[in-house]
């Protein structure tokens, strides 16, 4: 979610490690790791002393089976794309009844599609196909949770586990003991207790921290906004990804040349390796 946000990775001093000021305004535990002392994000703000650090559950806690759809429909985001639009366009347009051409899909990708729909039955009911019209219909819930879940929040969801995941095998690889990978992570201007920044991902690992932002809209092009402010902040170069699945390869070479950071839009196993690739930069391999 990119509100004009703060992106800083100061290295971790001894002294912050070891401060357990930041975890009285947390509400969630460490999601990955063995952080020694608990999650510790006071860093993010470096020495501006006028913000805090929140780690803050939602309303309603994520289910872990609503996590492991949400990373489903990330590992199949190249084949969705086209009906994640058609979602928004119901949303938009107030109406639940869906329908999405299968004209240009092969058989097994109208299969894989079906089989993913069947899956979100939580979600979209009545799925169905007409033969004759190549369409795939079914109707989505309206509430507002859904919306959003639909809306975006999936790939949050996805590329958190996913990160995890990754961010566990490197600590083994780099025998790092204090790492995590915390979600919705916000920025709060200390006298007012008004929100400046919110992250989608932290990952922590040793003594830096790292930003993942993630888009999964169409229309997104506030490259140089997110480069400005990574620059103020010390997070750019070589600490701060962009994950867009709508971005081809071509066109994620160029912003990466030009704006200094990583860009992500998961074609293959690019996440597991452009988060090595980041991570890697500030370590070495012991042993």
């Amino acid at each position: 979610m990119l509100k004009a946000k703060a992106l800083c990775a100061f290295p971790v001093s001894t002294e912050e490690v070891n401060s357990n000021i930041v975890q009285n305004n947390m509400a969630q535990k460490v999601s990955a790791g063995r952080a020694k002392n608990g999650p510790n994000l006071n860093s993010l703000v470096g020495n501006r002393q006028n913000l805090i650090v929140e780690l803050q559950e939602e309303e309603r806690k994520v289910p872990q089976s609503v996590v492991n759809l949400a990373a489903r429909m990330t590992d199949q985001i190249a084949l969705i794309q086209d009906l994640l639009y058609e979602f928004r366009n119901c949303y938009a347009e107030n109406r639940n009844r869906f329908k999405f051409s299968l004209k240009d899909k092969s058989q097994e990708e109208r299969k894989a599609i079906a089989d993913l729909l069947f899956s979100m039955n939580d979600l979209i009911t009545g799925v169905g196909t007409d033969k004759k019209n190549k369409l795939l219909k079914g109707t989505l819930l309206m509430t507002t949770t859904a919306r959003r879940f639909l809306d975006g929040k999936f790939l949050e969801l996805g590329v958190y586990k996913k990160t995890q995941k990754v961010v566990e095998d490197l600590a083994k690889r780099y025998q790092i003991d204090t790492y995590g990978v915390y979600r919705n992570v916000k920025i709060k201007k200390r006298s007012k207790c008004q929100i400046k920044n919110e992250f989608d991902i932290v990952i922590r690992f040793g003594d830096y921290f790292y930003i993942l932002e993630c888009k999964s809209g169409r229309n997104f092009k506030d490259w140089s906004l997110l480069y400005d402010l990574g620059k103020t902040y010390n997070i750019v170069p070589d600490r701060l990804m962009l994950v867009d699945p709508n971005m081809s390869e071509e066109k994620a070479e160029t912003i990466e040349y030009f704006y200094e950071y990583y860009i992500c839009n998961l074609k293959g196993d690019s996440l597991r390796e452009k988060i090595t690739q980041m991570l890697s930069k500030d370590h070495t391999v012991i042993g």
